[in-house]
């Protein structure tokens, strides 16, 4: 195993990234606040971002050939993960404007 971000073996952070997917997954948020799509959003996007980073670690533990697919799926993790937050600030945003008055 050639290690990685830290020291520690890709196939280590794999592990790591799944549970932490399967928490999020599982078990936040235990009750969605909003509806329609902002409640796909906020329940599934932060689990797929940690989905993908866990197979991209996965596949640079297989040595993936100058980690180009790893590359992507990490890349796509970021991408997916300024979604999740973009849509966070949204519902904040529009909580307050929906909201009891001040």
């Amino acid at each position: 195993m050639n290690p990685s971000l830290l020291g520690i073996p890709d196939v280590l952070w794999s592990v790591a990234c799944g549970l932490i997917a399967t928490v999020f997954a599982v078990i936040w948020p235990i009750r969605p606040r909003a509806g329609g799509n902002r409640v796909l959003n906020n329940r599934w996007l932060h689990p797929l971002v940690w989905t993908l980073l866990a197979v991209s670690f996965f596949l640079r533990s297989l040595g993936d050939p100058a980690g180009g697919t790893a590359n992507v799926l990490a890349f796509l993790a970021g991408i997916v993960y300024v979604g999740f937050v973009a849509t966070l600030i949204a519902g904040a945003q529009g909580g307050s404007r929906h909201g009891a008055p001040r």
